[in-house]
């Protein structure tokens, strides 16, 4: 689909209007449910809405569509990628894209991002220097900052080629998928999870996984897009249809508000210590105009608690 068939997708879904609803909840709920193909992984419901705009804001393809649980929210692909082709996805051309666009990798041209400093210092004054895991390791830029301060790291990378380069470091990297990685029970002070879980399958099951990987006393760091919650996505309506379409296809199974993102923690049985919604980078935009709007936008997500990403601090229960 290319970006005029986007923008003509996108206006078509908002045509659609439901009486006495205001222009910019478009995308909510109209009444319409169906039979989902998957349960919902939080509450294992099966009824779900469809939403039409967010199916062509990601670029999903038929059979695949995104809909919304009718019993907790959550929003997600149904059906969901299968694990086979999530590993066909995530090559070299997917990391350098990802690095081009936001690089939520962990790194800016090779370069630890300044936040993922602060969050392993944060976690340090919690529980000191140990035995650390990172789901989603990427190239292994933040294992190695760990290493540099004393971590005994350990990763788990889906891309063969991301995971090879990470090798190459000297890194002890799992590469396949999170759900088949070997698990450590009760061995890690620190668990690490940066953009990862909205890419999982069943992320109930995989932060179960997590949970068990962590010592009594661990810390857990989960982060994850508030893709369609934020307060820049809200506010989409009025501005032009092209900055809503992502610049290619989104890989995300799951779409976590901070409510949906709470349960999901809680069920797989993790104490929520705390979390809160950030922005770690401001996007470019379209021209001056796109940038000023995003950059005003921006400065209220924050204290509303709507900004673009969702950090949880997390440990057993």
């Amino acid at each position: 689909m290319n970006r005029s068939e986007c923008d003509i997708a996108v206006k078509d879904s908002c045509s659609e209007r439901v009486p006495g609803r205001p222009r910019w909840q478009m995308w909510r709920s109209k009444g319409l449910t169906l039979r989902a193909s998957h349960p919902c992984p939080i509450c294992q419901e099966t009824e779900a809405e469809p939403r039409k705009l967010l199916t062509v804001v990601t670029h999903a393809r038929p059979p695949e569509q995104i809909v919304r649980c009718t019993g907790c929210g959550l929003v997600r692909r149904d059906p969901p990628m299968s694990l086979e082709r999530a590993a066909a996805v995530y090559n070299t051309t997917y990391y350098e894209q990802y690095e081009q666009s936001i690089g939520m990798t962990g790194d800016s041209k090779g370069e630890l991002r300044e936040h993922l400093r602060h969050r392993l210092q944060s976690v340090e004054r919690r529980v000191g220097v140990g035995r650390m895991l990172e789901g989603g390791c990427g190239k292994g830029i933040f294992l190695e900052y760990a290493r540099s301060r004393g971590w005994r790291t350990a990763g788990i990378e889906i891309s063969e080629s991301a995971g090879r380069e990470a090798r190459r470091k000297g890194l002890d990297v799992h590469i396949g998928p999170v759900e088949t990685a070997p698990s450590s029970h009760g061995e890690a002070d620190f668990v690490h999870m940066n953009h990862v879980l909205e890419h999982m399958i069943d992320p109930v099951s995989v932060l179960r996984r997590v949970r068990d990987c962590l010592a009594s006393s661990g810390v857990a760091v989960i982060e994850v897009p508030n893709e369609f919650d934020n307060l820049f996505f809200q506010c989409g309506r009025i501005l032009p249809r092209r900055v809503l379409v992502q610049p290619f296809p989104s890989t995300h199974q799951h779409f976590f508000s901070p409510a949906t993102l709470r349960r999901a923690l809680e069920q797989a049985g993790l104490r929520v210590d705390s979390y809160r919604t950030v922005r770690w980078r401001v996007g470019d935009g379209v021209g001056w105009l796109g940038r000023a709007i995003r950059q005003a936008v921006y400065m209220v997500e924050i204290p509303f608690g709507r900004a673009g990403n969702i950090e949880a601090f997390s440990g057993r229960r």
